[in-house]
């Protein structure tokens, strides 16, 4: 009976020693380590009019801290759709995925790889581009594609994060979101994403007819966080979250 007792107490201790390797992450015990869960960080205070009024136009969401790691990042990601149906069916897609528990933790794969959205950036005061980068914290945050006629006032195109406007919203080509003003090829229409010709295009999906003028644009944004694992690779995802989309009219500055 006695080593019966000390058997099953060596067994209690080896199952409390696992699930500390199991909890603790980035940690090696000689055992296979979980990944970590993450959950999602965004919160969607408000989303803008998805059919192009231009006094609501904005994205405002904000972001809460996921556990103690400085080096967990969240990222906005776009794509524009010159198509409301598909358009309206990426989405419904993308958002019945975040709903099932079984499959919201992989919806990164189908937003990414299958439906190829594009990283938000923008242009900082000092004229340098970055990548939209968001730290691992609560914070409010607010986007604004779209200039509404000039680039001064209220409906200007920015990004805000607390208090303080970082930078204007760029595609990840380095062109903004005021498709078809005249002036300068930062105003440039999106062009079909077509293969070895990646760092120029933004969409998939325009028609192969080259007579047909595309006028609408729907730009839809998701967020969604990063973890790193050991090696500091982006390996473990959140589950994504739609945070909107604006309609923007080439044919008009009044976006």
């Amino acid at each position: 009976m006695k080593k019966a007792h000390n058997s099953k107490g060596k067994k209690l201790i080896f199952l409390g020693l696992l699930s500390m390797c199991l909890v603790f992450f980035n940690l090696s015990c000689g055992l296979d380590v979980i990944d970590l869960v993450l959950e999602d960080a965004f919160v969607t205070e408000s989303t803008p009019d998805g059919e192009g009024s231009y006094d609501s136009m904005t994205f405002n969401f904000s972001t809460k801290k996921l556990l103690d790691n400085e080096y967990l990042k969240g990222y906005v990601y776009y794509k524009i759709y010159n198509n409301a149906e598909k358009k309206n069916s990426e989405i419904d897609q993308l958002n019945t995925m975040i709903a099932d528990s079984s499959r919201r933790y992989n919806s990164y794969t189908l937003l990414m790889e299958n439906f190829c959205y594009k990283p938000l950036h923008y242009l900082a005061s000092n004229g340098t581009e970055h990548e939209l980068e968001l730290d691992n914290a609560d914070r409010n945050v607010s986007i604004r594609l779209t200039n509404f006629q000039g680039s001064e006032g209220a409906f200007s195109a920015k990004i805000k994060i607390g208090n303080s406007d970082i930078g204007i919203p760029l595609r990840h080509n380095g062109k903004n979101f005021d498709f078809g003003r005249s002036g300068e090829d930062r105003y440039e229409l999106p062009v079909k994403n077509t293969d070895g010709n990646e760092n120029d295009t933004d969409i998939k999906g325009l028609s192969e007819d080259p007579e047909q003028k595309i006028t609408d644009f729907y730009v839809v944004l998701y967020g969604i966080y990063y973890a790193p694992n050991d090696t500091f690779e982006r390996v473990i995802y959140s589950p994504i979250h739609y945070l909107g989309h604006v309609k923007i009219k080439s044919t008009s500055e009044d976006n």
